[in-house]
Order: structure tokens, then C-alpha cells, then sequence
């Protein structure tokens, strides 16, 4: 078996640096798994499911600067342009943003269809969980690519807005077209809609699903397509189950990186593929993001370090290192209640949720509850939604769907080697380009930039 599984993974990666990854026939050694075994050692390969999910949002999205020089020592195009909005990004090598998330894809494909044809054997209940968490990693993956290479969500136009190529096959002969924005997310619920009800209550690993993670996976995409009232209904089904926030009052600032990983909030452990300029020192924290948070507030001394030049540099990822935690948690749980509140009008629910989660943030005697007026109180959540889940992944997404509502709206600017870069809100630079060579082998539509 451990040959089988060997082989299958040297396949899996092999793909990733021949031309046309995505209509490449796989090598013949390629076997199927035939074994809940083999499909449970595919699934706990960490490497293809939990520690490469796409960076360059994140380098994109404005919440951090780099020095000129550090700009221009930078050897990787992708990275480089991806900090100034260009559009020369993911062509230099075949294992990129695009082709990799496929490798996870391509896997659960892989799993789903041997258990469909009855090529894998054994006990009933641990094939329905074998099949619901390779559903739940191919619907969590097409999420990701939909932040990166498609449009937001707008229902008037998803019909006829490209998303991404939806492969359900592990049929690398089938040739790869683009779905429709609609497509793929009716595809990522659908796929999860399957997968929650044989999700277990409980996984003994944090990098596995639980039907809880599935519940917070479910509220993220209904909260990006704006679906308020199913995003609410999700998040307060995964708060049902037992949890708890972390109190930061017993964190010690002291230690380069307080946060454990595997810690009591997180839900499921994903990291970001993070590039080195986003490591302590290079990257420094943007002022306007710095400026948010006032000194009772724990998140100041915690999340962030400062830099032998008086900047800041993030340190709070979930994983306890300086590689950046985009996994489910808790607290955007929290969050994501309390802005879906307040887009329904419960101005006074959605401020109790938001005070619940601050209060455990805050220094101990330091906190006092927050009241807004009507009006005030869903900027006041957007606000603390970019403060609490700073550096995690989400920050693109957020930008891309509330850059649709004229009062959330944000132009990004960034100066650099003397020019200044400017995205305007709704920027086709919004969506990353697809790489050339996978356009050139499967002619999918570019996406303009």
C-alpha cells in the first residue's frame, strides 16, 4: 500500500511541471486507491491539502509596504507584480497558484470516482466520511480559485461571467473549459451540501474537516455572494456545536509568535503559500491598518512586532510561525453573525455578537462595550473584520465584494522605486491572470488585466 500511495503522489506532483497540466494524460503508473486505507493516506497528505493555498491575494491586497529595495530584490516575478497590480504574474514556472490548488483537486477526484465505481472497499460510515472530506477539500480549493482568478459574486451577471475550470473527473484526457460564474459556485455548494451531513462531529487532527469546519466553510461563501440570511443560518448552526474564543489576556506578547497552533479557535488548519517578503522584517504594516487599533486592545501587542526601523511586521498567524494561518475559525464565525445581523437590521444582536468576541481581545479591565447608531454599526463590524482576521487570506475577498457597495469601496495605492500604483475599486486587475501556458493549451478565455 505504501508503495501505491508513493507512487501515485511522485504522479500527482509530476504533473504539475509538464506543459498543459491540466490536459496532460497522468503517467501510467498512476493507480486508483482500492482501500479506505489508501484513500485516508491520500487524505492526510498535508502537502496537497492544508499548506499551499494561493498567496498572492494576500501580497495583493494592501494591508502591508515594502521598502524599494526590498521591492526590487524581490526573484520572483509572480511576486513582485503581484505587489503592484501588473500583469506579468505566474509564467515563470509550471507550479504556480494555478496548477497547484489542481493538484488538490485532481486527488479528491481521484477518491470520489473510485468510491462511485465501487473500486474502494470497506465499511459504509468511513467511506460516506473518506467521500464527504474529498468533497469538502474540492469545494474549499474551487473556493479559493474563484477569489483569485474570477469576479465577485453578482447574481445578475454570474450566468455569463467566466469562473474557473471546474474538473470533476480525474480524466485528464476531458479538455478543460471555463464555467460560468454561477457554475462553479452552485458546484463549491453543491459539493458541500453533500459532504456536511457525513462530515464527523469531531476529527482527532485539525487539518481534517468536521461538520462544523463544513458550517464555517458554508457561511465564507454564502457571506462572499452576499446571501446574508444563509451565511447567518450556518454560522449560528456552527456556534451551536461546543467552542470557545481565546482569551488574549493570557497570551504571552513576549514569545516571537503567542498564537499555538491547533489553538482552541481554529476550526481547520490551511496555511497561505507565503512568500519570504511577507516574513518579519521585510514586510511592514500598513499605517492605516496600524492606526486602527487602540492600546487596550490586546490584537496591537499580539499580532504585530515592531521593526528595527520603528515599522511593524505581522507575527499572529494561528500556526505559531511565520507562515500565515488561512484556515476557519472561531472568531470570523463571530464576525460573519454580527455582519449578517447587521445587514438584516438587528443593529442591537449584531453589536451583543461583535461585543462577545472583543471583550475576550481586550486588556482586562481596559474593555468597555461598544454602541453605534444603526447607521454606524455594520462599518463598525467591517472594521473589526479587517482588524481580527488581518493576514489570514481573506482580505482580497473582502475588498472585491464591498468594493460593489459604493460606501465600503477602497482604492489601493502603493509607491514604489519613485511611481505610484493605484487599484481603483472594481479594477480588472482584481481578478489574477490565468498562465499563458494554460491558456495556450486549453484556449480558456483570458482574464482581462
Amino acid at each position: 500500500m505504501k508503495n501505491t500511495i508513493a507512487i501515485l503522489l511522485l504522479g500527482l506532483l509530476g504533473l504539475t511541471a509538464c506543459e498543459g497540466f491540466l490536459d496532460r494524460k497522468p503517467d501510467k503508473t498512476l493507480v486508483v486507491p482500492s482501500s479506505l486505507q489508501d484513500a485516508r493516506a491520500l487524505l492526510n497528505n498535508t502537502y496537497v491539502f492544508n499548506t499551499s493555498y494561493p498567496g498572492a491575494p494576500e501580497v495583493a491586497a494592501g494591508d502591508f509596504y515594502l521598502n524599494t529595495a526590498d521591492w526590487l530584490a524581490i526573484g520572483q516575478p509572480s511576486v513582485k507584480n503581484s505587489y503592484i497590480w501588473q500583469g506579468e504574474i505566474f509564467n515563470e514556472s509550471e507550479r504556480n497558484e494555478w496548477s497547484v490548488p489542481y493538484i488538490t483537486v485532481y486527488t479528491c477526484n481521484v477518491i470520489l470516482k473510485a468510491l462511485q465505481q465501487g473500486q474502494i472497499t470497506g465499511q459504509e460510515q468511513e467511506a460516506d466520511q473518506v467521500r464527504a472530506t474529498a468533497l469538502f477539500f474540492r469545494s474549499y480549493t474551487f473556493y479559493h480559485l474563484l477569489v483569485e482568478f474570477a469576479g465577485a459574486w453578482d447574481g445578475a451577471t454570474a450566468e455569463t461571467e467566466p469562473g474557473v475550470a471546474l474538473r470533476l473527473d480525474p480524466d485528464l484526457n476531458i479538455p478543460s473549459t471555463r464555467a460560468s460564474l454561477r457554475q462553479c459556485y452552485e458546484q463549491i455548494l453543491d459539493d458541500m451540501r453533500q459532504a456536511l451531513p457525513l462530515l464527523p462531529e469531531t476529527a482527532a487532527l485539525k487539518t481534517m474537516p468536521t461538520r462544523k469546519a463544513g458550517l464555517a466553510l458554508l457561511a465564507r461563501i454564502h457571506l462572499s455572494m452576499g446571501q446574508y440570511e444563509q451565511a447567518l443560518g450556518h454560522a449560528r448552526d456552527a456556534l451551536e456545536y461546543p467552542h470557545q474564543l481565546l482569551d488574549f489576556n493570557t497570551l504571552d506578547a513576549s514569545e516571537p509568535f503567542p498564537f499555538a497552533r491547533y489553538n482552541q479557535e481554529v476550526l481547520l488548519h490551511t496555511l497561505i503559500a507565503t512568500p519570504g517578503i511577507l516574513y518579519p522584517p521585510t514586510m511592514k504594516v500598513d499605517s492605516g491598518l496600524m492606526d486602527l487599533y487602540s492600546e487596550g486592545d490586546l490584537r496591537k501587542q499580539l499580532y504585530f512586532q515592531q521593526n528595527p526601523d520603528g515599522t511593524h511586521s505581522f507575527r499572529g498567524s494561528f500556526d505559531g510561525t511565520p507562515v500565515l494561518f488561512g484556515g476557519l475559525s472561531v472568531s470570523e464565525l463571530y464576525l460573519i453573525e454580527a455582519e449578517c445581523l447587521a445587514r438584516m437590521d438587528q443593529t442591537l444582536e449584531a453589536l451583543q455578537v461583535l461585543n462577545a468576541l472583543l471583550a475576550s481581545r481586550w486588556k482586562k479591565g481596559d474593555f468597555a462595550t461598544i454602541s453605534a447608531g444603526s447607521d454606524k454599526v455594520l462599518a463598525l463590524i467591517l472594521t473589526e473584520r479587517r482588524k481580527e482576521l488581518a493576514f489570514r487570506g481573506i482580505r482580497w475577498a473582502d475588498l472585491k465584494r464591498l468594493n460593489k457597495e459604493p460606501g465600503f469601496a477602497v482604492t489601493l495605492k502603493r509607491a514604489v522605486d519613485g511611481r505610484e500604483y493605484v487599484l481603483p475599486p472594481g479594477d480588472d486587475r482584481y481578478v489574477f491572470p490565468i498562465p499563458e501556458s494554460v491558456i495556450r493549451q486549453t484556449g480558456m478565455e483570458q482574464n482581462p488585466r
